[in-house]
């Protein structure tokens, strides 16, 4: 069971770091956007650095037997979800129907394109 939330925790923050790979630091921060990017792991997942955020936090708390530790990633999911909806209205608002599309072909979360 260790090794199995190691795995996933490693997983986790890879995906993180392909996500935030594909942008600049002010794209990263939020104060730039000029453009979708929707290729690479964002073909799968619309917030790789969330998903794989999430996936590390599960992966430490099963690697460390920790309900704590479950508790606690399970209120940082929550606060992502909320910020994750705020995003997605200003998305919406900043690049219209490309934006809508995207959200009707890739999964919030994670998996097999639509």
């Amino acid at each position: 069971m260790k090794r199995a939330g190691a795995i996933t925790a490693v997983a986790g923050g890879g995906l993180t770091a392909a996500g935030m790979s594909r942008f600049t630091p002010k794209q990263v921060a939020g104060a730039e956007l000029d453009r979708l990017v929707d290729s690479g792991v964002y073909r799968v997942t619309r917030n790789p650095q969330y998903t794989g955020y999430t996936l590390s936090l599960a992966g430490l708390a099963v690697a460390r037997g920790s309900g704590v530790a479950a508790l606690l990633g399970a209120g940082v999911v929550a606060c992502f979800r909320y910020w994750i909806s705020l995003e997605e209205s200003y998305l919406d608002d900043k690049l219209g129907e490309t934006y809508r599309e995207y959200r009707r072909r890739t999964h919030r979360w994670l998996g097999p394109p639509k």
